[in-house]
Order: C-alpha cells, then structure tokens, then sequence
C-alpha cells in the first residue's frame, strides 16, 4: 500500500506544474491567456508522446534499458523541437516553443522516473519528483511576484526544468549511446499511437481555436483539470496491473473485468450525483476555475463522464501492450481519430458551436471505441485459453 501511495504522490508531483499553471492563469489571467496556453498544451502533449514511444511502459514491463531510452530522447530532441516551432511558427503562437522547451525537461527525465519505479525504490522517485516540484514552484511563483506575463513565468519554469534534468544525465553520462540502433524505435507503433490518441483528445480545442476564445478557455482549462485527474488513475493502475500480470493470462483478465466494471460505476455515480445537482458543477468550477467561468457549469457532467472512459482506456493501453497489439492500438486509435474529425467538423459547420453537444458526441465515440477494443481483446484472450 505504501508503495501505491508513493507512487500516485509521484506522479502527481511529476505533472502538476502544467495543471497549477493553468489553474493560477485560469483566475489571475485573461481568457487569452489560457486558450493560448491550452492550445500549446495541445500541440505539445501529441509531438512529446510521439517522440517518447511509450519507453516509459516498455521499461516498466523490462523491454527497455533505460540506456537505450536516454539515447533515444537525446538523439530525438532535434526533430521534437524543431516540430514545435514550425507550429509555433504556423500559429503565430510563441507560447508554444517556450512551452516545448519546458516539456524537453521532462521527455529528459521520464526515463529515470520509470526506471526508479521498475526498480520498486519509490522513496527516491518520491524525493525526486518532491525536489523537481518544489523547484518549479518556487520558479513559478517568483515569476508570477514580479511579472505576470505568461511567457515569462512559462520561460523561468522550462529553464530550470531542463536544467535539473541534464544535471541528471550529466552524472549519468555514462549510460549515454548516440549511435543508432533499432531498439530506439521499438516502440515506434506505440508512439504513433499515442500521438493519435493525444490529437483525438484535444481535437475540439483545434476547432475552437477559429471561434470564441472563452469556448477555447473553458475547454482547455476543464480538460487539463480532467488530464490532471487522469494521473490517479494511471499511477494506480500501473502498479496495480504490473501485479495481475505476474499472475499471467488469468490476473490480466481480472484486471481487465474489473476496469469495465469500474468504468460503468462511475459514469453511473457521474450522471446521478452531479447531473441533478447543479450546485455540485458550480462548486467545482468556482473553485478550480473562478467564478468567470461559472456560466459554464453544464459541462462539468459530461467531463466527469469522460474521465472515467478515460479510465478504460488507460486500462485497455495497458494490456495491449501486454499482449504485443501496438499495431492495433494504433489502428484503432486512427479509426477513432477519423471518427472525432468528421463529428467535430459537423459540430462546427452545420451547427453553432455548442460545447455540451460537442462534449457528448465525443463522449459517445469515445465510449464506442473502448467498449469495441474491451470485446476485441476479450477475445484474444479467449483464443489465448
């Protein structure tokens, strides 16, 4: 149990700076500042998760050495950087690259994190993200006392970011290897895949960017808040799951059954508790968000929804990759990606730009696609028995 606690204390630690960021500029800036800094949220996550190949879960599951992980990130920086500045070129946003910058210190540092957790030593992961966290928000904090300008506080937290993560691998220089090797890119399925994911997810932020700038505030600053909440879950499961496995084909399915059931239970609790009980969504948002944001309400129900499809599909990715499916995982992730487009370009054009109906449909396709994967890979395992 310690473990799982030090774990999900973690993970939190490790990505909550973007979240606090978001929540601090939801109150104290404009609404041009959050859909500026949700849309380089949106461009950033796809091209790091791209670029990072999933190395974290293949290093849990002892397919990787972290050498072999440290060196494909360091080879890959070039072409993750020079990706965000062509966007932040075509967008004609410099938030973007400076926050590119930022998330260079943790597509550094990600392979430490997973090895510290292979290696069960969560009393220095937790020291570590305890350090890194404590850094950034002394960093943030300076930066928000003497200027609130969103690129200066953005450009202090990248700095130091990326400064304690080659302090790391300075004094772990050792492992280092710039030749080229075909293990880099193992996970090269995965990776697509979880860059498909990540565009099905922010999908409606890029179609909100050409209307009102509220809409994209709101679902931008909502939708990292629900990303964030994401992090309990995966810090959970993925201890959680690394034990169902050692039991094999059996503890896999479990796990799996006992995912979907916990998937249905909370958008049931979702739907009940929150969608008649409209002063809950108020509460949340005044809290989170501030009470700019308050005749947004309404959403709250079908983000709560979609957090725990979230949860599925978290759990689906997981055994996925425990039986070597990433070319499905990829293929399905597309076929949901084609789905989201077509919805999201109907929603815009033939429709006004109502975000409840937009959340729903996304909500429905999303749902559709994990129940299909659940059934999918039921039946692997079946034809495995």
């Amino acid at each position: 149990m310690n473990k799982i606690l030090l774990s999900l204390l973690s993970n939190i630690l490790f990505s909550a700076p973007p979240v606090l960021l978001v929540l601090v500029y939801a109150r104290v800036g404009s609404f041009e500042d959050s859909a500026a800094l949700g849309l380089a949220l949106a461009v950033c996550a796809p091209l790091q998760l791209f670029f990072s190949m999933q190395h974290g879960l293949s290093i849990l599951s002892g397919r990787m050495s972290l050498q072999s992980a440290l060196s494909m990130r360091v080879l890959l920086l070039a072409p993750l950087l020079f990706l965000s500045a062509a966007a932040a070129w075509i967008l004609k946003e410099p938030i973007i690259i400076v926050f590119a910058l930022y998330r260079v210190g943790d597509f550094l540092y990600e392979p430490f994190f997973f090895d510290l957790i292979r290696q069960a030593r969560m009393g220095i992961v937790f020291t570590q993200s305890s350090t890194r966290f404590l850094l950034q928000f002394m960093c943030g904090w300076l930066g928000l006392y003497f200027s609130a300008d969103i690129l200066v506080v953005v450009s202090l937290l990248a700095f130091v970011n990326v400064l304690y993560s080659i302090l790391k691998i300075n004094r772990c220089r050792g492992l280092l290897s710039l030749g080229f090797s075909r293990e880099y890119f193992s996970g090269f399925f995965l990776g697509a895949g979880a860059l498909i994911a990540a565009v099905c997810i922010n999908l409606p932020r890029y179609f909100l960017s050409s209307g009102k700038v509220e809409d994209l505030a709101v679902y931008s600053n909502i939708l990292t808040i629900v990303m964030g909440g994401t992090l309990l879950f995966g810090a959970v499961n993925s201890v959680v799951f690394a034990r169902a496995s050692s039991l094999g084909l059996k503890g896999v399915v479990a796990f799996l059954n006992r995912s979907i059931f916990v998937t249905f239970l909370g958008v049931a609790a979702s739907l009940s508790f929150v969608a008649f009980d409209s002063a809950l969504s108020k509460l949340f948002i005044d809290v989170f968000l501030g009470s700019k944001y308050s005749a947004y309400y309404s959403l709250i129900v079908g983000f709560s929804v979609f957090y725990f499809i979230l949860y599925m599909q978290n759990s689906l990715n997981l055994v996925y990759l425990y039986f070597g499916h990433e070319k499905d995982f990829m293929i399905g992730s597309a076929v949901l990606l084609i789905m989201l487009l077509v919805t999201s370009y109907w929603t815009k054009e033939a429709l006004p730009i109502e975000l409840d109906l937009m959340i729903w449909l996304v909500n429905l396709l999303y749902f559709l696609f994990c129940f299909s994967m659940f059934i999918t890979v039921k039946c692997k395992a079946g034809r495995v028995k």
